[in-house]
């Protein structure tokens, strides 16, 4: 995985323009998304949010409803906070 990649419960791997893309012509449309457990942690420029949700939506038109735990990474520049890395699993 490279900077800024969001990695997702089936084993993709994606930038962030890819996750933009996908989001933006609907290849992934999230319907619902339930956060259930979020705990963010910070140290100095850097912030991590772990927790556990559950996620509706569907890729490509195929549904999906499945309960995630998922780790975030987020890094303090001068425009903001910016993510930088993101991973999930299935539960």
């Amino acid at each position: 995985m490279q900077k800024g990649d969001a990695q997702h419960s089936n084993g993709w791997i994606q930038n962030a323009d890819e996750v933009v893309t996908d989001l933006a012509t609907k290849k992934l449309v999230y319907k619902n998304i339930i956060i259930t457990e979020s705990q963010a942690r910070q140290f100095e420029s850097m912030v991590i949010v772990s927790g556990k949700g559950r996620f509706e939506g569907s890729v490509e038109s195929k549904s999906f409803d499945m309960m995630l735990v998922y780790t975030e990474v987020f890094v303090k520049r001068k425009a903001g906070w910016k993510p930088v890395s993101r991973q999930s699993a299935k539960l």
